[in-house]
């Protein structure tokens, strides 16, 4: 198994990982469910481990993609770039919600960490799912809209510059 394919199986787990993260932490809020709150930070622990390795295979993805027609350079820079930022985001989530968990260890997660959790959760998933979308766009013209899709077809980068795809 290449470290393309295991990119692009594994970037799929912390971007849905972290939305149902939010979205059983709001229910646990909602609904004062303690147990449940503890299973959204468990998810984003876990979502934070996969974005890891989701990270850190993005290199072999971009070697087996770069140089192919209608690849841009520009879009693979831009991805790894907002990548690395939602790597981070991702981390730093997975090592407060671990805090959290730990904190909480035979009690309730006290609901104003568990807001601050969420609140990070939200931004983080909001970095992972840009990334994902500049991701896509490396080899999903259909994402560009059309205009920019027909110009990905020729070779012009993000800048409007032409470049030869040979």
């Amino acid at each position: 198994m290449s470290g393309t394919y295991l990119h692009l199986i594994l970037n799929h787990v912390p971007a849905i990982g972290v939305l149902i993260g939010l979205a059983l932490g709001a229910f646990a809020m909602l609904a004062k469910k303690p147990d449940v709150m503890k299973a959204a930070l468990g998810l984003f622990v876990v979502s934070a481990v996969f974005a890891a390795f989701t990270y850190f295979t993005g290199e072999s993805a971009e070697h087996a993609v770069e140089g192919l027609p209608g690849v841009s350079e520009a879009r693979i820079e831009a991805h790894e770039e907002v990548a690395a930022t939602a790597a981070v985001g991702a981390g730093l989530l997975g090592v407060l919600a671990l805090g959290a968990l730990v904190l909480a260890w035979g009690k309730a997660v006290r609901p104003a960490l568990g807001v601050v959790v969420l609140l990070v959760a939200l931004g983080v998933s909001g970095l992972i799912t840009y990334t994902a979308k500049l991701g896509g766009e490396i080899r999903h013209t259909e994402l560009l809209g059309e205009a920019a899709a027909g110009s990905a077809a020729v070779g012009v980068d993000y800048d409007g510059s032409e470049h030869d795809d040979d």
